[in-house]
């Protein structure tokens, strides 16, 4: 092939390198402009000896010469004027605030291989914690076994560590197999495991404290005289008003001494059918007493010796079979059978509760004085 023709080729194939560059981007532009010239040059004097044979060919020699110092040229500005990025300082490695001071691993029981792992754990430490799952095969880094061999077949074993966390005094833990070790969330537990007993022990404090002052008010109770109540059984109370009799029991203040008045006494009253479960409760005992007529009231109060009646339930004396109807604001009725009776007694100086004999209650009565 003549020189011109492969000069003409060689251009246009550098012309269209230099191009494709460009447009993809894949490579530097200063390079992709240097090709694009050169493969354009290239061209255009082969073109222009086409047309005009008579000019000078340019020797092979001085072309690749050109080339050679050109590269040359291209190698010297490489070197000596572009600057080459400065070689990578590897950080040094931050300490971990979580330290490892000594680790052994053993059956609980003693005898057989006790393996020190210390090494092992402050090779797995990551920043500044440490979780491990407690296994005879775990003790493992790249080829290093820290335990080639059971330390006693058959038998349990443990990891005790000894390590220390943001400068804290050393603290020493242990963990079965097959338990999870975790630093320095186990610190954490200590710690508040530590604050629970020290709440125990105020709580123990607390109680004794508290018993200290019961016994003084059971003293204070005795100097004060406090009152001592007691309360009969069913009885029938007589009429309460036109055609309607009562019925109830006698609370007493048996305390002969001075100064053991039962202030205030309020009285509350659950009713339990036999039979039917049935419960009738009476939230507001109403307390009757007779002075030439009926008086009633919510809560009295019963000095040394004195008594009060509470009312627990009514019927019609002109109606046979008996209804009887609970003394509370709904008027329940109760039915008959048998009935349990519960009182409590509560009031400023007092609180106690008082079960009452069963009672059956029958169509014709069944209460003492009733039929």
């Amino acid at each position: 092939m003549p020189f011109n023709d492969a000069l003409f080729w060689f251009g246009l194939t550098a012309f269209g390198t230099g191009l494709y560059f460009l447009i993809e981007g894949n490579v530097k532009r200063r390079y992709s402009v240097g090709v694009t010239v050169i493969g354009l040059l290239g061209c255009a004097y082969a073109e222009y000896r086409y047309y005009h044979p008579n000019i000078p060919a340019i020797p092979l020699w001085v072309i690749l010469l050109l080339l050679t110092w050109s590269l040359l040229g291209y190698a010297v500005y490489i070197h000596r004027f572009r600057r080459m990025p400065s070689p990578s300082v590897e950080k040094p490695k931050e300490l971990s605030k979580l330290v490892i001071h000594s680790a052994n691993y053993r059956a609980w029981q003693g005898g057989g291989n006790t393996y020190d792992v210390t090494e092992f754990l402050r090779k797995i430490i990551s920043g500044d914690s440490l979780v491990f799952d407690i296994e005879n095969h775990n003790f493992v880094i790249g080829n290093q076994n820290f335990v080639p061999i059971d330390p006693l077949s058959g038998k349990v074993k443990r990891l005790r560590v000894t390590f220390s966390y943001k400068g804290d005094p050393a603290s020493t833990i242990e963990r079965s197999e097959h338990d999870r070790l975790v630093l320095p969330e186990d610190s954490v537990i200590q710690r508040l495991t530590s604050e629970v007993n020290n709440l125990n022990q105020q709580l123990q404090a607390a109680g004794e404290e508290c018993d200290a002052i019961k016994q003084k008010c059971k003293a204070d109770r005795l100097l004060l005289h406090w009152p001592n109540l007691e309360c009969g059984g069913l009885k029938n109370m007589g009429f309460m008003n036109d055609d309607f009799y009562g019925a109830g029991v006698t609370v007493r203040n048996i305390e002969m001494r001075y100064a053991s008045t039962a202030r205030d006494l309020r009285a509350s009253v659950k009713l339990v059918h036999a039979a039917s479960k049935k419960e009738v409760i009476i939230e507001k005992g109403c307390w009757h007493y007779f002075d030439g007529q009926h008086h009633f009231t919510d809560k009295v109060s019963l000095s040394m010796g004195e008594r009060s009646e509470l009312l627990l339930f009514e019927w019609r004396c002109d109606k046979v079979p008996r209804h009887f109807f609970a003394v509370e604001p709904t008027k329940t009725t109760l039915e008959h059978g048998e009935w349990t009776m519960e009182v409590r007694l509560i009031g400023d100086n007092f609180i106690g509760d008082f079960k009452i004999p069963p009672l059956v209650l029958t169509p014709s009565g069944g209460i003492p004085g009733c039929a």
